[in-house]
């Protein structure tokens, strides 16, 4: 952004390189020093460091005709994101709630429309050249990841800065019109909606984000909990077993770096657990109804532990059996392998 910027002045003030060559030649010298270590990397190591964009391009393995349309959604996803539908992805964002409360959103409006008039202006090209590539990462993104309100995090900071030109323009008006009659007025409105702005987000974050469990869940609270009875004193050399992987590797690998992988139950047909371990732990996905009928059928009496979410009264996210070798040897008598 500070590039084209500069660019566009020398391109525009007659003189002004000569002026600044010393200044630019320094800003030049440690923007290079800074990047140098990046450049190095990606020069040596070109095919991990351009392997995320790969994965992650929305022109991944489709024609270039559905890879346009589909860059052509994911520019109106997230420019919608801040005012009408945001990010789904509760890690980001609470899902589905717009990135900017109204007010804030409706200056940014007004802001970026203000700017577009004056584009030619130093100002507002910086604020414009700033915003869209800072949307880039975004943009070219997977359409089934649209709108990625981390992704387009570099631009948070320019849609405030559009509010702050819409309040400065209204201000300039308001003084036009009032004079100094008028400026404790002005002062006073603009002091109830910074608190009004402030109340939303208050209630936004600390309240509604908080309590919700679409957003709690996406947080990897199972792979989490299993992670954590893995790492347990007790649980050293029990045979683990799950119905999904999830995200769990990463998170074992943190949580409990000297416990093994859960195996993975794929089917009904994978119950009873076969002889072998003293202990097992069984942690099952109440999503996968079949398998849960299964183990309860192999397991009769075996106390389920039930893994809630934040809220009391909702649904359980895991299911778990926690067996000893009686009652794995009790599965296998009941239902004997297929």
């Amino acid at each position: 952004v500070a590039v084209i910027l500069l660019a566009y002045l020398l391109v525009t003030r007659r003189g002004l390189a000569r002026r600044a060559y010393p200044g630019l030649a320094i800003y030049a010298a440690a923007a290079l020093l800074a990047a140098a270590p990046v450049l190095q990397y990606a020069r040596l190591h070109s095919a991990e460091f351009w392997k995320r964009t790969r994965e992650e391009s929305v022109f991944r393995g489709k024609p270039l005709a559905k890879g346009l349309v589909d860059l052509r959604d994911n520019v109106r996803l997230n420019l919608l994101m801040f005012n009408y539908k945001g990010d789904m992805n509760g890690r980001h964002n609470l899902p589905g709630e717009p990135l900017l409360d109204l007010g804030t959103g409706a200056l940014a409006v007004l802001g970026l429309g203000y700017s577009l008039r004056y584009l030619g202006r130093p100002w507002s090209l910086l604020l414009l050249l700033w915003f869209f590539i800072m949307l880039v990462p975004a943009v070219f993104s997977l359409r089934s990841e649209a709108p990625h309100a981390l992704r387009a995090v570099g631009v948070l900071p320019v849609v405030y800065l559009f509010a702050l030109v819409a309040i400065h323009r209204v201000w300039q008006l308001w003084d036009a019109s009032f004079a100094s009659r008028g400026r404790l007025v002005f002062v006073g409105l603009l002091l109830m909606g910074l608190a009004a702005v402030g109340y939303i987000n208050y209630d936004q974050y600390f309240q509604r984000y908080a309590e919700s469990r679409r957003a709690w869940e996406d947080f990897w609270p199972r792979e989490t909990y299993v992670a954590r009875r893995l790492a347990e004193p007790g649980s050293q050399g029990v045979a683990a077993y799950t119905t999904s992987a999830w995200n769990l590797y990463f998170t074992r690998s943190f949580l409990a770096p000297k416990s093994q992988d859960p195996r993975i139950i794929e089917s009904p047909s994978d119950l009873p657990i076969q002889t072998g371990p003293r202990r097992a732990l069984l942690f099952i996905d109440p999503r996968k109804g079949e398998i849960w009928q299964r183990a309860q059928q192999c397991y009769l009496g075996v106390p389920v532990i039930r893994f809630q979410g934040p809220e009391d009264g909702g649904p359980p996210l895991l299911l778990i059996l926690d067996l000893d070798a009686s009652q794995i040897r009790q599965g296998l008598a009941r239902c004997p392998p297929r």
